[in-house]
């Protein structure tokens, strides 16, 4: 093959305190849906491309991601949002219905920011205070108001983090009243 990885979804994960909360690399057509990332290190998402060719064939570049229904959370003191690598084509990925919220800056700079983000961006709310309890604690939920209830654009998954069917909600948990 010319790829290193192609179709591969991260879906309904809690992924707190992490360097990056998703990493694209040497993906085609990955999937990152319904995730938190709460307070990464270093960025929120990496597209890198590590082997461009092996034993004689050249790989294909990251490309064609998608990172959809997704809640970020996030502090100002973080590197960058999207950390692009070389041979990489991040003008082909998209990241849309996602939540970013940077949590300590009510003022963060969105016009640097949307230079952060690679390709296409469609339907991301920004600076939307997502409401979430328990984040430093790993005991996730939505609280009542959450801009996350019912906001699905696609449905990537069958359930939930907790096992619930049919999530509605943006991020990795149904909000339960």
């Amino acid at each position: 093959t010319d790829y290193e990885a192609r179709h591969i979804r991260a879906t309904a994960n809690v992924i707190i305190g992490a360097n990056a909360g998703i990493a694209f690399v040497g993906c085609v057509e990955c999937l990152a849906a319904n995730n938190l990332i709460y307070k990464p290190n270093s960025w929120t998402s990496r597209i890198l491309q590590e082997t461009t060719t092996l034993d004689g064939v050249t790989f294909q570049p990251s490309s064609y991601g998608v990172f959809e229904n997704n809640i970020v959370v996030f502090e100002s003191s973080i590197s960058t949002l999207v950390n692009v690598g070389s041979n990489t084509a991040p003008d082909t990925f998209i990241y849309r219905n996602n939540i970013w919220y940077c949590i300590d800056n009510a003022d963060y700079d969105y016009q640097s920011w949307r230079a952060e983000l690679p390709g296409t961006e469609a339907n991301n709310l920004r600076q939307f205070d997502p409401r979430i309890v328990g984040g430093d604690t790993g005991s996730i939920r939505l609280e009542s108001g959450s801009p996350a209830v019912d906001a699905v654009l696609n449905y990537w998954i069958d359930s939930d983090f907790n096992s619930m069917c049919s999530p509605d909600d943006i991020g990795p948990m149904e909000y339960l009243p």
